[in-house]
């Protein structure tokens, strides 16, 4: 009597890809220099942007989206401004 075939080994699935608790890197942050002639209000951020005025530099901001307009260059330099609404720094000395 012939013998009985076994039957196929089932399939086993694939392992799904191991789960890594480090967050994708977050995009750079480009800093970018305000170049306009007279101060200008980006409401979306909100930000008022200053041209360079005798001692005082121009606006520096890290855009996270790239400059909003032709009015600002990249640059290597560290952001001077935070937006508008930003908190005050609270540290109390004394």
């Amino acid at each position: 009597m012939p013998a009985k075939s076994s039957p196929p080994p089932e399939s086993t699935p694939e392992a799904p890809p191991a789960k890594t608790d480090t967050p994708a890197a977050a995009p750079a942050v480009q800093a970018f220099r305000f170049t306009g002639l007279i101060p200008s209000q980006y409401l979306s951020v909100p930000l008022t942007a200053r041209p360079a005025d005798g001692d005082k530099p121009a606006t520096v901001f890290a855009w996270p989206g790239g400059a909003p307009d032709d009015r600002w260059e990249s640059t290597d330099a560290s952001p001077n401004q935070l937006p508008d609404n930003a908190p005050a720094n609270t540290s109390s000395e004394g």
